[in-house]
């Protein structure tokens, strides 16, 4: 596959005066903010918020006027004008698959044994850097795609690590979803690093507060004495907001 592939496809939608209008929708809700900011957010984005979300625009997002999605679109329109190597470049990059990924085995400078975590499928990626300072077991988030008579990890930027052996909460959350995008996970590891903040700027000792037998609460949701199961701080006041885990599971009901 020639590098730039995707980069070409949103270039295409980006230079287009007849998408401006989607391009700005899918910045308002990346960036979650309104039209006038996101009018000059663009430039402001770091190489990783800009690789995540060309990767969501392409894969996740829907254009106004067809409902399709932007990397679907261009391959059916463009289809006849693709030389043989780019159709078959543009069909593996649409079967490419985004997910959480358990590493299975290391073949040091090689490649990696993967086990997609939500439908326990395996594939063996090539990979020669990522197969150092990583362990088995460890879960990274990725593009996985077919190049040529292989598997590779897309992107330089837009991944995650996650260390299994510290039942990190980011995993927790991403598992009660179906599958995962990229938006969801910059949106959960944001949330997760800003929570982080609170509680060493004094969230900590206001949730100690509000604990019954160290790890029950007043459920914020239903208003009943349970087992905590979900974290929140108020936007306005910043106060913790603790819920059970009967209530903190249908926060999975995600605008993503």
């Amino acid at each position: 596959m020639r590098k730039g592939l995707a980069s070409d496809v949103f270039s295409y939608f980006s230079d287009n005066k007849i998408y401006q209008y989607d391009i700005e929708r899918a910045l308002v809700k990346f960036c979650k903010k309104d039209i006038l900011f996101v009018k000059h957010c663009y430039c402001d984005l770091s190489d990783k918020e800009i690789e995540i979300f060309v990767d969501w625009f392409l894969f996740y997002y829907k254009l106004k006027d067809n409902k399709q999605k932007p990397l679907k679109f261009y391959y059916l329109t463009k289809y006849l004008s693709f030389n043989e190597e780019d159709k078959e470049n543009y069909k593996n990059l649409l079967k490419s698959v985004y997910s959480l990924w358990k590493i299975c085995k290391i073949d040091l400078d090689k490649g990696m044994d993967l086990e997609n975590m939500y439908n326990k499928k395996h594939i063996y990626v090539k990979e020669k850097i990522g197969t150092h300072d990583i362990d088995i077991g460890d879960i990274i988030v990725n593009r996985v795609s077919k190049i040529d008579d292989h598997y590779e990890l897309l992107g330089n930027t837009n991944w995650y690590w996650l260390k299994t052996e510290y039942d990190h909460p980011v995993l927790r959350e991403l598992l009660k979803y179906k599958k995962a995008n990229p938006k969801l996970v910059r949106d959960l590891m944001e949330q997760f690093f800003e929570t982080i903040e609170k509680l060493k700027n004094g969230g900590r000792e206001k949730i100690n507060k509000k604990l019954i037998n160290g790890d029950e609460c007043i459920c914020e949701m239903c208003h009943k004495q349970g087992k905590i199961g979900g974290l929140q701080f108020d936007l306005i006041t910043n106060e913790p907001l603790l819920y059970c885990k009967n209530c903190a599971s249908k926060f999975v009901n995600y605008n993503n």
